[in-house]
């Protein structure tokens, strides 16, 4: 129903449009519904995590999401750390370290001055979720992504948050997956012309949902791959220890007590901007061709670490793979089919890599950490495909 708006090399604010496109977002798939005789007697939110909003006394949005490409964490990690210690940070949340994590967002909104006018701060399925029902909640799964949640006891570390001079005033109850956040409001009944209709919190992180619906079995691991790829296993609890720290590994919360355990790889994103780039000079960049074009390619290719900070919002994604590669003196493939399956061959290898990550703890190995080998993996989200990965299309 919406989209993230980027520009090259901008600071980058959210698209609010969705505020104008619920409504006939949800009557859309109400006349949907009705075709099929099947009626719409619930709905559920969820998107990508960390981002956030700030609701006023009026329930007014004070002001734009922002995205958390910005640049305002720039150098925001080491003033945290000046604080509150990685190792304890992470001892608390078992949550990987990104520089766009909510806990380094909200201490640079903090630093540079929170409007005094708000009241409440929602992430961005919970900012929805409040516009249905006018209910403040956050839900587990996302809020977990904050890095501001206790992994142990799934609740808001209120110590960290005032060791950091965060705005623990702001925050809303935590509720799991499966909350009823109660009926539409009756205004927006009317409007996509339904006589009832109840809010119900999924998995509200998109990975969260996508997890959850799948028939993930003993021994089987996942990949969840779009802007980004999500590359990790189930648990039944957290698993916190200096290795998986130094791997970088996290414990985002899932459904019905479950612990997703995975590392973010930068995704398609990368393969995104390219080809926002190839529209600009006029090449017409045709996703269901890339695996008949991969075929005539010479396999021996060189290959990028897609996990390299400088692709997270470079100028000039093309430029930016073009100078890691001459740093090891080899060169960008010269026409877009060969980039892409050099993109998409270097995703499958990091996603080989994650899987099989084998540090001196055998908890952290990826044949022990669910209890039996892993002896599956599966896309389950968004488009990917590659000649050592996976062929073919999964979309939800």
């Amino acid at each position: 129903m919406w989209r993230e708006r980027y520009t090259f090399g901008a600071v980058t604010s959210l698209d609010v449009d969705i505020f104008i496109t619920a409504g006939p977002g949800i009557r859309t798939a109400a006349d949907r519904a009705r075709d099929l005789d099947r009626p719409v007697r619930s709905i559920g939110v969820d998107s990508w995590g960390v981002d956030y909003g700030l609701i006023g006394a009026e329930g007014e949005l004070i002001e734009r999401p922002v995205c958390y490409r910005d640049e305002r964490t720039q150098g925001v990690m080491n003033q945290v750390f000046r604080r509150v210690s990685r190792e304890e940070i992470f001892e608390r949340t078992g949550i990987q370290f990104l520089i766009f994590n909510t806990l380094f967002q909200l201490y640079a909104h903090a630093q540079a001055g929170i409007p005094k006018a708000a009241t409440k701060l929602l992430l961005i399925p919970d900012l929805i979720n409040f516009l249905l029902t006018g209910r403040f909640t956050t839900e587990y799964s996302n809020a977990t992504t904050t890095q501001l949640v206790n992994a142990r006891s799934q609740t808001w570390d209120w110590e960290l948050i005032s060791s950091l001079g965060l705005p623990a005033g702001l925050l809303t109850e935590i509720v799991p997956a499966g909350t009823d956040l109660g009926p539409v409001r009756p205004a927006l009944l009317d409007e996509v012309k339904l006589d009832r209709l109840q809010v119900v919190a999924p998995a509200t992180h998109d990975t969260g949902s996508a997890v959850a619906g799948a028939p993930l079995q003993e021994g089987w691991a996942y990949i969840s791959s779009g802007t980004w790829s999500l590359v990790g296993i189930e648990l039944d609890k957290v698993l916190i220890n200096s290795e998986v720290e130094f791997e970088n590994l996290t414990n985002e919360g899932g459904t019905f007590g479950t612990i997703r355990f995975l590392k973010n790889v930068m995704g398609l994103w990368i393969l995104e901007c390219c080809r926002a780039e190839w529209e600009k000079s006029r090449f017409e960049f045709n996703y269901d061709n890339l695996p008949r074009q991969g075929e005539t390619i010479e396999p021996d290719g060189p290959l990028i670490f897609p996990d390299d900070p400088c692709f997270l919002k470079p100028a000039s994604m093309l430029e930016a793979m073009s100078q890691q590669l001459a740093g090891r003196g080899e060169c960008l493939p010269g026409n877009p089919p060969a980039i892409a399956k050099m993109i998409l061959d270097s995703l499958a290898l990091r996603y080989a890599t994650v899987l099989r990550t084998k540090r001196k703890d055998r908890q952290l190995d990826s044949n022990q950490s669910c209890g039996s080998p892993v002896r599956r993996t599966g896309g389950i989200t968004g488009w990917w495909t590659g000649s050592t990965a996976a062929r073919g299309q999964s979309q939800t």
